[in-house]
């Protein structure tokens, strides 16, 4: 009875965290949503897509389309940021996942273990077959527990990595101008220029 319950207090112990998981997919998902949010504003600044630029010339429309291209690329990067992020949830959860499902196997493995160790002390005949089949499986399924918890170890030790690289990301300010989002107004946007039919004047 002590090396069950102690075995059941280790498996109630790593079952703690199992909806982690489920967490995980669900923050991997709208970590997605965000890149998607995040190339809509992409694609919508590039210059292929602003047609009406084309037929806009002056000092205003150098300005607009010379601050247009660091939009696009911060919102490029919050995208990246953003993949990034959903890749290391998605794998945490597979990993969690995988261990989780191993835990319930040795959960299973070990009722049956216990049903069968309760008949075989039942018998007077059979007691200390009872008693080895209990310690053998007392062995075996800590065994395996701490096996999988190593195996999680592992895999979350790389995850840890990659979320030391996502927080780099995460830090670089290359296409965001002192640590904010790039300024979208020029001041020689003021000049007046207005396009009049197929000519361009300024009222400068």
């Amino acid at each position: 009875m002590s090396l069950a319950k102690s075995i059941w207090d280790k498996i109630v112990e790593v079952l703690k965290g199992v909806a982690a998981p489920v967490y995980f997919f669900k923050y991997a998902f709208d970590w997605q949503d965000v890149r998607g949010l995040a190339s809509d504003v992409a694609g919508s600044v590039k210059p292929e897509a602003l047609t009406g630029t084309s037929a806009w010339h002056g000092s205003a429309a150098d300005a607009y389309r010379k601050n247009i291209p660091p939009q696009g690329a911060a919102a490029t990067r919050v995208g990246t940021v953003a993949d990034k992020a959903s890749v290391a949830l998605g794998i945490c959860a597979a990993a969690g996942l995988a261990f989780y499902i191993a835990i319930g196997v040795i959960l299973v493995k070990f009722i049956v273990a216990m049903i069968a160790v309760v008949a075989a002390m039942g018998s007077v005949a059979f007691s200390w077959a009872g008693v080895a089949l209990a310690v053998e499986e007392a062995g075996v399924n800590t065994g395996l527990i701490i096996a999988a918890i190593s195996a999680l170890t592992a895999v979350l030790g790389a995850q840890a990595q990659q979320l030391v690289a996502l927080h780099g990301e995460a830090r670089d300010n290359s296409v965001f101008p002192g640590g904010t989002w790039p300024d979208p107004v020029a001041a020689t946007y003021g000049d007046g220029t207005v396009k009049d039919g197929n000519a361009t004047w300024s009222l400068a």
